[in-house]
């Protein structure tokens, strides 16, 4: 589902990007936005769920249970 998204939004962005007259759409500029995207769809769920793990850990530290 994450990385839908991700090209999704590297579509998404490029395309806004060209209408806004910000960025001329070239095939390497399409593909560095989709690029771009999916290594976001990929780090930022993946540092949320290792802070989330990370604080389950220090809950079951204080606890004693670990």
């Amino acid at each position: 589902m994450s990385l839908a998204g991700g090209v999704l939004l590297g579509l998404g962005s490029a395309i806004l990007l060209q209408q806004y007259g910000v960025r001329v759409l070239t095939r390497a500029a399409l593909i560095q936005s989709v690029v771009t995207a999916l290594v976001v769809a990929v780090v930022v769920p993946s540092l949320a769920r290792a802070v989330g793990v990370r604080r389950y850990n220090n809950a079951l530290r204080k606890a004693g249970l670990a």
